[in-house]
């Protein structure tokens, strides 16, 4: 059995917890990062830089608002990777790169690299596959999104969803399996005008007979379990 599926919410507060206490630290250690990031604060606001810093060192609660915020650290992903590597019966994980020459992209159907997405003209819509991992002559790409709320940009984030799903539908490779792992309570809320929640949605475009899935990363284990011992 793989390790326990990971608590997003309860891991995204504890690392949240840990930035918040690491910018006072960065602040006295001169940290490169927080120092351009306290000088753009100060361009943007037109407060003295000086100041800023003395009020980040004497009010722990102004000092949080310049702590990362752990969804750019690619929190979600690295604990999605984590489970989907503790399967036991795959090989080969990879946790692929969102750019460059070795990422991945399905486009019409057909899984390619950057470079060739960028020398033939490819899609600049696509957006790069997080992972991949493969059972004996079977070969797996998955898509994942962990979403919080609904806004704009988690919009765009379903929107790449549904794009993903739309290319790999395409796929005519028997042995090539592709999954849309839709993770966080936005996926719950309503899809538009249809009665029908996000995630739902998502299913329902999935062609599954083709190896296109829209799951949650709670249902992978078993959805593979039946893939892999057909």
């Amino acid at each position: 059995m793989p390790k326990p599926l990971p608590n997003f919410e309860k891991e995204f507060s504890q690392q949240q917890k840990k930035n918040n206490q690491l910018v006072q630290d960065q602040v006295a250690q001169k940290e490169e990062n927080m120092m351009k990031k306290i000088q753009t604060y100060c361009e943007r606001t037109g407060y003295d830089f000086d100041k800023v810093i003395k009020k980040i060192n004497t009010d722990e609660m102004f000092a949080v608002t310049f702590a990362t915020d752990p969804a750019r650290q690619n929190l979600y992903e690295n604990l999605a990777g984590d489970y989907i590597k503790s399967i036991e019966f795959i090989t080969n994980y990879k946790k692929l790169p969102h750019s460059g020459k070795d990422a991945k992209y399905i486009i019409k159907g057909s899984v390619i690299d950057g470079f060739t997405k960028t020398s033939s003209g490819g899609a600049t819509e696509a957006k790069s596959i997080d992972f991949y991992w493969e059972h004996k002559n079977k070969k797996f790409y998955a898509f994942h999104k962990y979403t919080r709320e609904s806004g704009g940009a988690q919009d765009n984030q379903y929107n790449d969803m549904k794009s993903f799903i739309d290319n790999a539908n395409d796929s005519a490779n028997q042995l090539h399996f592709f999954f849309a792992i839709a993770d966080g309570a936005y996926f719950d809320t309503q899809n538009g005008q249809a009665d029908i929640s996000k995630i739902e949605n998502l299913k329902q475009l999935a062609n599954n007979q083709r190896g296109v899935y829209a799951l949650r990363l709670s249902d992978l284990y078993d959805v593979l379990q039946h893939i892999c011992s057909v």
